[in-house]
């Protein structure tokens, strides 16, 4: 993977990086906007009749959707690449890291375009460094 220009530094802003361990990383720009949503998966317990008696959660993930300027030449990220915040964008994702589970860019004006990236951290699962 090519290695992409930073768009520049933004106060209050974070950078954001992906690529594959060993092959190189690209850094892409800077984020504009944060949604981070606590997630998972559960089951529902139900007695004889079907109505629920309980709820089991398990699979706890961190979903976060990121809208990052970055220039026009940058690449969208590709679906399971590992994708690392190098700063933290709030308090909740200090050394953050997930798994891309779609990317599209959402519009461009000359040399700048947005992309729009949601990237999955799951609890359990452990992603290269």
């Amino acid at each position: 993977m090519a290695d992409a220009e930073l768009v520049g530094t933004i106060t209050g802003l974070t950078k954001a990086s992906w690529g594959t361990a060993g092959v190189g990383t690209s850094a892409l720009g800077v984020i504009y906007k944060t949604t981070l949503k606590k997630a998972g998966e559960d089951d529902k317990v139900f007695d004889g009749s079907g109505f629920t008696l309980g709820q089991v959660f398990f699979d706890d993930q961190d979903e976060i959707t990121l809208e990052i300027l970055a220039l026009d030449t940058a690449a969208l990220p590709a679906r399971g690449d590992v994708l690392a915040l190098t700063s933290p964008v709030e308090s909740d994702l200090e050394a953050w890291k997930g798994v891309v589970q779609d990317a599209e860019k959402t519009w461009g004006y000359k040399e700048w375009k947005m992309i729009k990236a949601s990237v999955t951290k799951f609890v359990n699962m452990t992603l290269p460094t």
